[in-house]
């Protein structure tokens, strides 16, 4: 949740500084307990891919909820619109196995776009003192509530996520 406030103040200030309106809607979203099915962001990838009722999207075996009315946008989702999901798990601790920080940007191949754009950025301001791989074989996590729904997205996890110490506790 750090790491997702922090973005969101970095991003608050680009707006003051760059006065605009995006091009495309943003959301910053924390799910917890992803282990027990995924059900936060399962409800929500429902609905930005279908309107404003998950029940009928919801990857069959899931039991999520309606997203309570006061966590909506006020204009609903736009169902019709290209949304692209970047997905964080466990991106602050540096492994001391790695000798130097490494991020893995874990995606489909059709998903591409998001994972460039991803490792783009980093080269541009980051250099050399992050490593960025990826993996083509993504499981388990927030994205594939995206991808199950053949929507683009990426999971960013630290390079060393197997021998976290405190890996899903």
């Amino acid at each position: 949740v750090a790491v997702l406030l922090a973005l969101a103040r970095a991003y608050a200030r680009l707006l003051r500084e760059h006065p605009g309106s995006p091009q495309k809607t943003i959301y910053f979203v924390a799910f917890g307990a992803e282990e027990e099915g995924l059900f936060g962001s399962d409800a929500f990838a429902a609905m930005l891919n279908g309107g404003n009722s998950p029940s009928s999207q919801l990857t069959p075996g899931l039991q999520g909820e309606p997203i309570p009315t006061d966590c909506m946008p006020p204009t609903g989702f736009d169902g019709a619109a290209v949304h692209e999901g970047i997905i964080m798990d466990m991106v602050g601790w540096p492994s001391p196995n790695l000798a130097c920080p490494t991020v893995n940007l874990e995606s489909y191949e059709w998903a591409t776009a998001v994972v460039e754009h991803l490792a783009q950025a980093s080269r541009d301001h980051n250099g050399d003192a992050l490593v960025v791989t990826h993996n083509g074989s993504p499981f388990g996590s927030d994205h594939m509530s995206w991808l199950r729904r053949r929507m683009p997205a990426a999971l960013l996890i630290h390079g060393d996520d197997e021998e976290y110490p405190d890996y899903h506790t």
